[in-house]
C-alpha cells in the first residue's frame, strides 16, 4: 500500500490515525511540526501524501503546504488537511496555498480511509474480477491487463466482498450466475456497501437484452458472452474516466 507522512504534534490522535491506517496496510512517517515534515520528505522519495493538522508548533498546515509546493521536488506530492473548523474561506484560502483535499475533525475511520483512497496517486486502475469458471477468468483477465488495468480475481462472491472491504477497486465485473450469491443479489450487496462503485455484469445473453437485465439487477452496464475485446476495454475506460476525487469544498 501507500507510504504516508502525518503531521501532527497532537500524540493522541496521530497514534489513533496510524493505527487506522496503518490497518489497511499503509505506512505511517511521523512527524510532530512543519519543519521536521519538510526535512523528511526531503529525504524519502517514497511518500506518496502528505496527513497534517492545520495546527502544528512552528506553523499552520496551509503555510506547511505553502512552503511544501515551492520545491519543485515536493510540489506534486499531495496534502490533506485536518481543520476544526471548516467554510469556505478557509477552504478557498487552502486549495490557494496548494492543500489537495481536506478532513473535519473529529473524521470517522471510514471517512479517513474513503479519503486517503480518493487522494493517492494512482497506478494502473484497479478492476475485481469475480467469476467462477477459471477458464472465463484467465481469458478476461488476460484481455484486461493488455490495457491500462490491473485484474484482482475472486471466485466466489464472499472472496470477492472481502477484496472490496480490504483495498480500493475502481469497477467490479460480476458474473450473473456465482453459484452461491446470484448476480442481483451480489449487486444489491456490492451497492448496499460500496454505492459509488460501478459494476459491470457477465451475462450470456446479447444486445438490448443482455442491457436490460443488467439494468434490472441494478448494474451500470453489462459484457456479454462471447466476449468482444474492444468493447470491454471500452467500457472499463469509459466506467474510470467518469470516477472523481470527493471535491475539495466537501470535508470529510
Amino acid at each position: 500500500m501507500a507510504k504516508i507522512l502525518l503531521v501532527d504534534a497532537n500524540k493522541i490522535s496521530s497514534r489513533k490515525t496510524t493505527e487506522i491506517l496503518a490497518a489497511k496496510g499503509h505506512s505511517i512517517i511521523p512527524a510532530r511540526s512543519a519543519e521536521d515534515a519538510l526535512n523528511i520528505l526531503r529525504s524519502d522519495s517514497a511518500i506518496q501524501l502528505v496527513l497534517a493538522d492545520q495546527t502544528l508548533p512552528d506553523a499552520t498546515g496551509f503555510k506547511f503546504a505553502q512552503l511544501k509546493s515551492q520545491e519543485a521536488q515536493l510540489k506534486k506530492i499531495p496534502v490533506v488537511i485536518f481543520l476544526a473548523q471548516v467554510d469556505e474561506d478557509i477552504l478557498r484560502a487552502g486549495l490557494q496555498v496548494g492543500v489537495k483535499d481536506f478532513l473535519a475533525k473529529p473524521c470517522e475511520p471510514d471517512t479517513l480511509i474513503n479519503k486517503v483512497n480518493k487522494v493517492l496517486p494512482r497506478g494502473k486502475n484497479v478492476i475485481l474480477l469475480m467469476e467462477y469458471e477459471r477458464l472465463i477468468c484467465d481469458r478476461l483477465k488476460y484481455i484486461i491487463e493488455l490495457k491500462e488495468f490491473k485484474v484482482l480475481i475472486a471466485m466466489t462472491a464472499e472472496e470477492g466482498l472481502e477484496i472490496l472491504r480490504q483495498r480500493p477497486v475502481e469497477v467490479v465485473i460480476a458474473d450473473i450466475g456465482m453459484p452461491e450469491m446470484p448476480g442481483p443479489a451480489l449487486i444489491k450487496k456490492i451497492k448496499a456497501e460500496h454505492p459509488w462503485l460501478p459494476v459491470l455484469l457477465i451475462t450470456g445473453l446479447s444486445g438490448r437484452l443482455s442491457k436490460e437485465v443488467a439494468r434490472a439487477a441494478g448494474a451500470d452496464g453489462s459484457i456479454n458472452k462471447p466476449f468482444r475485446n474492444i468493447e470491454i476495454i471500452d467500457q472499463l475506460r469509459g466506467l474510470t474516466e467518469q470516477l472523481k476525487p470527493i471535491p475539495a469544498h466537501q470535508p470529510g
